[in-house]
């Protein structure tokens, strides 16, 4: 059973740099699955118009196997605080599966990332 996303403290802006908004553990067999083509553009859709309101995702491996979702929103996310903390609390925090398909895809954008970086 994942645990439930506990949404940062929405009190105050943010004043420097990036502020971390969730975190999410998510498990590693439920990266595994394979997601629908039309679940997978509705993910990559939410993660597009995420990031355009200035949401950064990462992922980050634990040593059991699961991976940790993390959201930090950037200085030009203030602007956008509202749908983004709409968004966020509609369809990550209530939704575990959608975290964990989101991890997924950041964690396979930035493994191909890796393999083939950017020609100079």
């Amino acid at each position: 059973m994942l645990p439930a996303a506990a949404p940062a403290s929405r009190a105050g802006g943010p004043t420097q740099g990036e502020v971390p908004a969730l975190a999410v553990v998510v498990s590693a067999f439920c990266c595994g699955q394979v997601i629908g083509c039309e679940m997978f553009d509705e993910i990559a859709a939410l993660v597009e118009e995420l990031e355009r309101l200035g949401v950064k995702f990462t992922v980050v491996p634990r040593l059991d196997g699961s991976l940790r979702l993390n959201t930090w929103r950037t200085q030009n996310a203030w602007p956008n605080r509202h749908r983004i903390d709409h968004l966020l609390e509609e369809r990550i925090e209530n939704a575990p599966d959608v975290a964990a398909q989101i991890a997924a895809l950041i964690s396979r954008r930035s493994a191909q990332d890796v393999a083939a970086p950017p020609a100079e």
